[in-house]
């Protein structure tokens, strides 16, 4: 086994591409359009004064009885609440990973990330929310995103923040009251999924994106890994044997499947994304599943 220490510098930046603000647009007008559509294929199903209903999720302790389907819970034995579409407009909340772990990747988990936080803002602002913008590196104040015309001091916002440190979504979660729709953006590493999944509700959007480098979703054939440890910034790179890679990849698919699982309980969506990939495609992916 061949090992090597380092300490590089495990910092990232966003920069944007002069036709991002375009690409934002289109991708922006997408997602009404497609949202148009079902809404009215639901309304034309007869959907009447439910047309907000969605459908159903597992009962969780400690919930109303009242949000209880009775006449389902008759004929499965079993019970479930309806789930309900929030209105449009509100307030949304964005969570972003700022943690050392994001800088990975090329481009960064942190690139996408960001980019990712710009379309969602776009999304919930056109729908007629004002939008928090939120890192948990803490050296940064959120920024409130009420007007498309604000994107340039959003992306310059988003610039001027730096992926380094220890603190991951984890530092953010807390109770969000009055809040229509809550995401979640970064790799998870630091967070449990069923931590996330309690902040929903039966009138509130809830959402995450899993963001993994290639070598975290494939990691080399030949046993070329690296780790790194975001508080002292020291990284380690190993050359492990075919069975070490087999259980990494074994608990990688576990812990996507508990995300998935505890999102899906709580009527929420969750997505993974690679880091090479468009934004464009876990942000529609996130959205067409949970709004």
């Amino acid at each position: 086994m061949a090992l090597r220490l380092g300490r590089p510098d495990f910092t990232a930046r966003a920069r944007f591409e002069p036709d991002f603000a375009r690409r934002l647009e289109v991708f922006v007008a997408r997602v009404a359009s497609s949202r148009e559509r079902r809404e009215g294929a639901r309304v034309g199903r007869g959907a009447g004064d439910g047309a907000e209903f969605v459908g159903y999720r597992p009962y969780r302790a400690g919930e109303d009885l009242r949000r209880l389907d009775w006449s389902l819970f008759a004929r499965l034995d079993r019970p479930f609440v309806r789930v309900t579409r929030p209105e449009v407009g509100g307030r949304w909340v964005v969570w972003l990973d700022a943690s050392a772990s994001m800088s990975l990747g090329t481009p960064s988990k942190w690139q996408r990330a960001c980019e990712l936080a710009a379309a969602l803002a776009c999304v919930g602002v056109r729908a007629g929310a004002r939008v928090r913008l939120e890192a948990s590196s803490r050296r940064e104040a959120p920024f409130e995103f009420a007007r498309l015309a604000d994107l340039p001091g959003l992306i310059l916002w988003l610039e001027t923040l730096e992926a380094r440190g220890r603190d991951g979504l984890a530092t953010l979660v807390r109770p969000v009251p009055g809040v229509s729709a809550l995401w979640a953006l970064g790799d998870g590493l630091d967070l449990e999924p069923a931590s996330f999944a309690r902040l929903g509700g039966p009138a509130r959007t809830l959402g995450a994106v899993c963001i993994l480098a290639p070598d975290e979703l494939a990691p080399d054939p030949r046993g070329a890994v690296r780790w790194l440890e975001p508080e002292s910034g020291e990284s380690v790179e190993l050359d492990v044997d075919s069975a070490t890679r087999s259980r990494y990849l074994a608990a990688l698919e576990a812990r996507l499947e508990r995300w998935q699982s505890e999102l899906a309980d709580a009527g929420a969506s969750f997505a993974v994304a690679a880091s090479t990939a468009p934004f464009e495609d876990a942000a529609f992916a996130v959205l067409r599943r949970a709004w």
